[in-house]
């Protein structure tokens, strides 16, 4: 069986959630992590943002909302862009 590898660079990861309008801390808590974790990600420090948290990202430019998500809506018939 293979397996896509999903990767984003800290740089396309920090213009991701600047695209939402969200700064670090809104982020950390819609994706349930610290504000150190999204910092790291972001930095280019060798780490990355954690595949998980790329998904998220993805499902959110996709539309989805978690519950009491600070995330603007989007339209579904447009496809979340």
């Amino acid at each position: 069986m293979a397996f896509t590898q999903i990767k984003m660079t800290p740089a396309e990861f920090r213009e991701a959630r600047l695209a939402f309008g969200l700064s670090r801390k809104e982020l950390s808590r819609e994706l349930n992590v610290s504000f150190d974790a999204i910092k790291k990600w972001e930095d280019d420090n060798g780490y990355g943002p954690h595949p998980t948290a790329i998904i998220a990202m993805i499902w959110f430019r996709e539309g989805f909302r978690p519950k009491g998500s600070v995330l603007p809506k989007v339209d579904a018939e447009a496809g979340g862009r």
